[in-house]
């Protein structure tokens, strides 16, 4: 299985304000003109929080692409309306994700990968957490024992402080690819255990940082 972040993906449908209008139309009309398509370019949001950017996608060439919101960590696969093949689409979607991956360094790394690299980047004062990263990793530790924890605790805890607004980038995008990970089918017994340990490791290292070190929290936001 193939996982990457990508920036925005940008995909074109049908207006919806021309759907309904042509609905309402027919309905107090008995004949009306047919009207222009309509076609509008949106960036692909998340289902659940509308973040439209740094998505985790993932799948393996033939599947149809998954998606996992690196800021509220909700997964889903894009419902198309309108004519044509979902499932075509979806699976174009990712075939196209992962051709671009191959000529950007760093986009198709692991989840274990990543997490071991924000591991050793705090350990050696390279990278340093957010007052939210420090919010959702105690939360994290305090749900289950390590070897218990599940995509949905993963996702709640990120739901939970997502308010904040300030999760770090990387903290968010080594959340999603184990969600990812969790819930893709497949999953190797002893890489899941070698991620959930490194992401167990991560959080008790985060929240080990002195709050007088990490960034100040910003206000409360509106949460999704």
């Amino acid at each position: 299985m193939r996982q990457i972040k990508v920036g925005r993906i940008l995909t074109r449908s049908t207006d919806d304000r021309m759907e309904r209008l042509a609905d309402r139309l027919a309905e107090d009309a008995s004949s009306v003109a047919d009207l222009p398509a309509q076609d509008v370019v949106r960036p692909l949001a998340c289902a659940r929080c509308q973040s439209d950017e740094q998505h985790i996608v993932q799948g393996r060439p033939g599947e149809e692409i998954t998606l996992v919101c690196r800021w509220c960590g909700q997964v889903w696969t894009p419902e198309w309306r309108g004519g044509g093949d979902a499932a075509e689409a979806n699976q174009t979607l990712l075939e196209q994700a992962i051709a671009e991956a191959e000529t950007k360094a760093g986009s198709g790394a692991g989840a274990t990968d990543i997490l071991q690299v924000l591991l050793d980047g705090l350990t050696a004062g390279e990278w340093t957490p957010t007052d939210a990263d420090r919010l959702t990793a105690t939360q994290l530790l305090s749900e289950l024992p390590p070897e218990e924890v599940t995509e949905s605790v993963i996702s709640g805890c990120m739901r939970a402080t997502l308010p904040y607004g300030s999760r770090s980038e990387q903290f968010g995008e080594a959340l999603a690819r184990t969600i990812g990970v969790l819930v893709a089918p497949g999953l190797d017994g002893s890489y899941g255990r070698r991620m959930l340990a490194l992401l167990t490791e991560l959080a008790r290292t985060i929240t080990a940082v002195h709050p007088d070190d990490l960034p100040a929290r910003p206000a409360p936001t509106a949460s999704a």
